[in-house]
């Protein structure tokens, strides 16, 4: 790695805040040139990261090819690196392999959301939260025959593809790096296409 000048693009875009205690949110005073020319970049990064394909789900490494990317094991999100660090998730519930299909992964998504509902008793902090919880999970199941249509198309997704892992010029706002990859997986197209 080499170093980068830049300053946290969700420190260039913030409304301005007394301590680092307060929330971070957008600042509603911010030029919409400024945010234009953060918009046309991210989209930018967006749409070159759309274009890479993948023939399976899951975590991806070098190839022995430089230059080449492969799928290397199971997908390692965000989702379930929090799920296991503070949670209590139970970490060999997780898949041990990549995906070939797409109704494969959502369907071992959909059972990580069940155990979860069922390891973390205090999840639900009302009967009927708990109600909503256990309904919500159910019907995520039902919907994985009806939107995995095309089972083969996976893409590189980063769940951590945020503000604060982007460096930007703090004078021309124009992008230096995008950093934190690590939870950066071959998904398939639906779950890309959600956020």
């Amino acid at each position: 790695m080499e170093f980068v000048n830049g300053t946290d693009l969700d420190e260039l875009l913030k409304q301005p805040t007394e301590n680092d205690q307060e929330e971070v949110i957008l600042d509603p005073n911010i030029d919409e040139a400024k945010l234009d020319t953060v918009y046309d970049q991210i989209a930018d990064y967006m749409l070159q990261l759309s274009r890479l394909r993948f023939p399976r789900i899951g975590a991806i490494s070098k190839d022995r090819t430089p230059g080449h990317q492969t799928v290397i094991g199971r997908p390692l999100t965000f989702d379930m690196n929090e799920l296991v660090t503070s949670t209590g998730y139970p970490a060999d519930k997780f898949p041990s392999a990549p995906f070939d299909r797409a109704s494969d992964y959502f369907e071992a998504l959909s059972n990580t959301h069940w155990i979860h509902l069922r390891t973390q008793q205090n999840l639900a902090t009302s009967e009927v939260d708990a109600r909503w919880r256990f309904i919500a999970r159910h019907c995520f199941a039902q919907l994985i025959p009806k939107y995995c249509v095309d089972d083969s198309l996976f893409m590189l997704f980063g769940d951590d593809f945020r503000p604060a892992n982007i460096l930007a010029d703090p004078d021309t706002l124009r992008i230096t790096a995008v950093l934190d990859f690590e939870f950066t997986n071959a998904m398939p197209a639906q779950f890309v296409k959600k956020c």
